[in-house]
């Protein structure tokens, strides 16, 4: 039938303050990091893709290339497997996890461009309900949430 039901919150906008306001009080940069994902969940990119590449079309009509995709499978005991694509200009580029009380688990520095995969491992984390941020030259690009189960 598509779209949501009228009374329901708009998950990225609700992801983006629970992030401002578990890390409220904690710093600039982090505060920073944070109103990106707000920034990043309120505009509300829209995904195609096509043969050749994924587009994302952001206001303004600027187009990137990259692509996070949900961790698989989800959720997961023993492994789970995050697929990306970064665009080659891409200076930096890292994958942040963090833990439901906006703490950082462990950040993944991504030095190969374009597809790519990282395996995270069920030893690494506890159970529990973890965000993933995929971030390109100090801005995050894209959040998604992944489940650790025993």
């Amino acid at each position: 039938m598509g779209g949501s039901p009228p009374n329901r919150p708009d998950k990225g906008k609700t992801l983006a303050r629970a992030y401002l306001t578990a890390w409220r009080g904690w710093g600039n940069e982090l505060a920073q990091l944070m109103g990106q994902v707000y920034d990043c969940c309120s505009n509300q990119p829209q995904l195609r893709q096509s043969e050749n590449s994924v587009e994302e079309n952001l206001a303004g009509g600027q187009k990137t290339n990259f692509l996070l995709n949900q961790n698989d499978p989800n959720p997961f005991s023993s492994s789970t497997y995050i697929r990306y694509v970064i665009p080659e200009s891409t200076k930096s580029a890292s994958l942040i996890i963090f833990d439901s009380n906006g703490r950082t688990i462990n950040r993944y520095q991504l030095s190969e461009r374009g597809n790519g995969i990282i395996t995270i491992y069920g030893s690494d984390v506890v159970s529990g309900v973890y965000y993933y941020s995929l971030v390109l030259d100090g801005k995050i690009s894209d959040t998604k949430r992944m489940v650790r189960i025993d």
